[in-house]
């Protein structure tokens, strides 16, 4: 739409920007409200994911953390490194709950028990 908008405009009104450099307003520019709302919804349940206290839970909780913070300045998700770290990390993490379910989901609780 932006490159459309710009055919027969000069000056600034002619620049197209194909990274709006945040990854909210990138979002909502293609899906609107709901693709923002969902967003956020996938952001939350993946710090949910990585709420243990192991090494491999704060890893993905950083992975997390780090695409969140980043996505402020950045709209990476659908950069293609940015994009696969991110899913390669979650992925690691949904093993892991996978793996073991019931330190993943209860946190420390279930490790004091053991």
């Amino acid at each position: 739409m932006f490159t459309q908008d710009a055919v027969g405009q000069t000056g600034p009104e002619a620049e197209v920007i194909n990274n709006p450099h945040n990854q909210t307003l990138n979002v909502a520019i293609q899906w609107g409200l709901t693709g923002v709302l969902l967003l956020y919804a996938m952001w939350f349940s993946h710090i949910r994911l990585f709420a243990g206290r192991d090494l491999v839970a704060w890893i993905g909780l950083a992975v997390v953390v780090q695409n969140i913070t980043s996505s402020l300045l950045n709209s990476h998700l659908s950069d293609f490194h940015e994009g696969w770290i991110y899913v390669i990390g979650v992925a690691g993490g949904m093993a892991l709950r996978a793996r073991r379910p019931e330190k993943v989901l209860t946190g420390s609780a279930a490790a004091r028990r053991e």
